[in-house]
């Protein structure tokens, strides 16, 4: 039969965090470069939504001025 250390020793590698081998190593590299590009596509798309927002402001800004003048010349 099997002694009570070789058992405990089993459960205790059973019980133990997963080592990063082959595939497990490979899947943790492959979730870090999704979530790598998924932060460079949120950077870009702030980055244009910024310059929209920006050239918003600034039409609202030239529609205002526009107004202006509209209600000075009456």
């Amino acid at each position: 039969m099997f002694s009570l250390s070789y058992i405990i020793g089993l459960f205790s590698d059973f019980l133990q965090e997963p080592k990063l081998g082959g595939a497990n190593k490979r899947s943790l590299l492959e979730k870090n470069k999704k979530w790598a590009q998924l932060l460079e596509e949120a950077k870009e798309t702030e980055r244009l939504n910024l310059a929209s927002l920006q050239k918003y402001e600034q039409f609202e800004l030239e529609r205002k001025k526009k107004r202006e003048r509209a209600n000075v010349v009456r």
